[in-house]
């Protein structure tokens, strides 16, 4: 699942397939369009000098075999499958 929005149709939220992985670069099958993801970077800055204090690199990918309902707000999914069943917790209380 993407994690940020690449361009106006492939955006945060969208699911494909990984079919290709290098160290500088991942690619994904979206709606069979293959996608090069970058490593992208982020950095931490000083408030108040306004200097980057700590830099980072990722994809920004996730694993989107199980997520939340709260991580899915808001998306619209192709495909999906929900799982129900009640908390052992929750079983005794009806």
């Amino acid at each position: 699942m993407l994690l940020r929005n690449i361009d106006d149709i492939h955006v945060n939220g969208s699911v494909g397939t990984v079919v290709a992985v290098s160290k500088e670069w991942i690619e994904v099958d979206l709606d069979s369009v293959i996608l090069r993801i970058e490593k992208y970077m982020f950095s931490k800055f000083d408030p108040v000098t306004s200097i980057a204090i700590a830099t980072g690199y990722q994809f920004p990918l996730r694993v989107a075999h199980a997520i939340t309902i709260y991580n899915s707000q808001g998306m619209s999914l192709p495909v999906v499958e929900v799982d129900c069943k009640m908390s052992p917790i929750l079983d005794n209380w009806g």
